[in-house]
């Protein structure tokens, strides 16, 4: 039986039975594989650093589908007012559940997107969004 290295947080032992190895944590819970103990991976860089994926939003008609099976009554409507101000105004949920009554401009036709409801990645775009389409 052969202890862990010191810098690890959790301790590990290793059983050699038979020619194969075990590796058990602190508690002497097996482990099966060893990227289930802390620091396996420490030091690289994560296979999927640098990658830029592109924006994959739905599709118009996937998101009258989904506003469809909301209903008529009025947590529906709610719903559908929700999904349209996150896919018409490109708001984060977040983002949308923090907008109030007064952010709403009826006559414009368009929604106020204040800097205290946008996270903090997204600050420095702020603009209405007008939501007639």
């Amino acid at each position: 039986m052969r202890l862990g290295s010191a810098e690890t947080t959790i301790l590990t032992k290793e059983l050699v039975m038979s020619g194969s190895t075990v590796l058990l944590d602190a508690a002497g819970r097996r482990r099966c594989s060893p990227a289930t103990i802390p620091g396996h991976l420490a030091g690289r860089a994560p296979r999927n650093k640098g990658m830029q994926y592109p924006p994959d939003p739905p599709r118009p008609e996937e998101i009258i589908v989904v506003m469809r099976q909301a209903g008529h009554d009025r947590h529906g409507l709610r719903l559908r007012a929700l999904i349209a101000v996150l896919s018409r105004g490109g708001l984060r949920i977040s983002e949308a559940l923090a907008l109030t009554e007064t952010d709403i401009d009826a006559a414009r036709g368009s929604l106020l997107i204040r800097l205290e409801t946008m996270t903090c990645a997204r600050r420095g775009q702020r603009k209405p969004s007008f939501l007639n389409g």
